[in-house]
């Protein structure tokens, strides 16, 4: 996701992630930042795996986490905007 020269040093910011059966999308500050069609259909009958990073070795990610939200389903829209808002007020990151 923010990777290569992306210099994201001393910037906190909010990074929603959201995959339903048709995309993946990640937000950054509210924005949306990548969105893809998935190329696999998703088995909700199994243990969900959060991944920060790459699989390959190539991709990493070191960071400070300093709160994890997790739901067992797809947020709608309006959902995903009012924890975003919640996480804003909270640690005071303006949304985009």
């Amino acid at each position: 996701m923010l990777v290569g020269t992306t210099n994201v040093l001393g910037k906190p910011m909010i990074i929603t992630a959201n995959a339903d059966k048709i995309n993946q999308t990640i937000f950054v500050n509210g924005g949306t930042y990548a969105n893809v069609a998935n190329s696999v259909n998703f088995n909700y009958n199994h243990t969900a795996i959060i991944s920060l990073g790459g699989n390959n070795g190539s991709l990493f990610v070191r960071c400070d986490i300093a709160e994890l939200i997790v739901f067992e389903k797809s947020l709608k829209t309006e959902e995903r905007k009012a924890v975003e808002q919640y996480l804003s007020r909270k640690w005071k990151i303006p949304l985009s």
